[in-house]
């Protein structure tokens, strides 16, 4: 093992300097049992100032930033909660209409850890880890390679250091770059049940809003996988599809929870509501640009009389909201009425716009029919009004019949 190596993992920052000035190289790694690191990988995960003034010498004389380790095979961080599959059914839905979102414009390289993959992942000493991943982007190093399906941003978001997150969506960090190993993109992992306790409930929102304005289109599908089934969706649809992976709290009786079960609810709640407000501002924001003429003949739809909106809630027994919900046996769940989790996923979608005009990611699923069935039907949008209290920002009124073909059944 070269002496470069042990001057970097025991942070002699003179000895470093010595052994550069004196010709050592720095484009060594250890053998491939080890992992093969390069001096850059260790002096990235290195805590205090000492790593940061480690890296700053090392990238003087670095001939690739990017050099990666053989460890494509590891997983970041396996789940520490008891993940059930979730109990949100797919049923092979082909997503929102590619007018709505923009298509990716590369395929991102996935291998081992870079050293920016090191310094994101870490979750010490938060500020000296931003002037590491500075200095990486500053000899640019690339943002957007994937490890172990993670981008160094998702990394970042994982990991709970925004000080990082910053930093690279100010580099040019690709905010939809999608992910590999079922993560989605990076708003899927903000809302990511994994990673919940690395940051309060004000973070995650404002999170979410920082990525978002960095350009990150809520709209860009995201596929979802259970078994044999795929079904495409978007990041709100991520968001509620791991919500019911947690079936101890997704299920029980709001009653029935402990109190800090109950703290864990409402805030999964508040996250996937403020996910519903941000597609649906996308969505209206997107359809501005259209002609007025043509989106409307798109949404054309002679709305359901009063009548039978009434009767349609007086079936499924409760309001929209998920309010009321039966089990798979048709029997209604005990003190759901009382439950204020969240409410059905915002929807994952089956129109194209030959068929029914472009989709809707406003369009939200409200639940009719028998007692012993959820179906999944379409709403219009339609104006919130304060007069009339909503638990949810995205549910509408009922102003359309459901087109033919498009109602399916959901099994909970």
């Amino acid at each position: 093992m070269q002496a470069l190596f042990f001057a970097v993992k025991a942070g002699d920052v003179a000895g470093v300097r010595l052994l550069l000035e004196n010709g050592a190289r720095t484009d060594i790694q250890l053998p491939a049992e080890l992992g093969a690191l390069t001096p850059l990988h260790i002096a990235a995960a290195l805590p205090g100032e000492e790593g940061v003034r480690i890296t700053e010498l090392l990238l003087h004389t670095v001939t690739d930033v990017d050099a990666r380790v053989a460890d494509e095979d590891d997983v970041y961080k396996p789940s520490k909660l008891d993940l059930l599959p979730s109990s949100l059914k797919l049923n092979n839905e082909a997503g929102p209409a590619g007018i709505y979102h923009s298509r990716p414009t590369c395929v991102p390289d996935e291998g081992g850890r870079t050293a920016l993959h090191v310094a994101c992942e870490r979750e010490d000493s938060y500020k000296c880890a931003r002037d590491i991943v500075r200095l990486l982007l500053s000899h640019r190093a690339n943002p957007n390679v994937l490890w172990s399906g993670h981008s160094p941003l998702s990394l970042s978001i994982a990991s709970g250091n925004d000080l990082i997150v910053k930093e690279l969506l100010s580099h040019g960090a690709d905010p939809n770059l999608l992910l590999t190993r079922g993560l989605g993109n990076a708003l899927c992992v903000a809302c990511d049940l994994t990673y919940e306790h690395q940051r309060s409930m004000d973070s995650k929102l404002a999170l979410i809003d920082r990525l978002v304005d960095h350009g990150a289109d809520i709209l860009t599908p995201v596929t979802l996988t259970q078994g044999d089934k795929v079904a495409v969706g978007t990041a709100v649809d991520y968001g509620y599809f791991r919500f019911y992976q947690d079936r101890k709290i997704a299920h029980s009786p709001f009653y029935a929870l402990t109190p800090v079960d109950r703290e864990v609810l409402l805030a999964r709640k508040q996250i996937l509501e403020h996910m519903g407000f941000q597609l649906r501002r996308a969505v209206f924001a997107k359809e501005s640009q259209w002609d007025p003429k043509v989106l409307y003949l798109s949404k054309r739809a002679d709305p359901l009389p009063q009548a039978e909106a009434e009767k349609h809630r007086a079936v499924q027994g409760a309001p929209l909201g998920g309010a009321g919900a039966v089990s798979g046996r048709g029997r209604p769940r005990a003190g759901r009425c009382d439950r204020p989790g969240p409410l059905p996923r915002a929807a994952l979608l089956r129109l194209s716009p030959e068929q029914h005009g472009p989709w809707l990611g406003s369009r939200v699923p409200s639940w009719s029919g028998p007692t012993s069935q959820r179906h999944l039907c379409w709403c219009r949008p339609a104006p919130l009004r304060p007069s009339r209290p909503l638990p949810h920002p995205l549910l509408l009124e009922v102003m359309a019949p459901q087109p033919p073909g498009l109602s399916r059944t959901i099994s909970l």
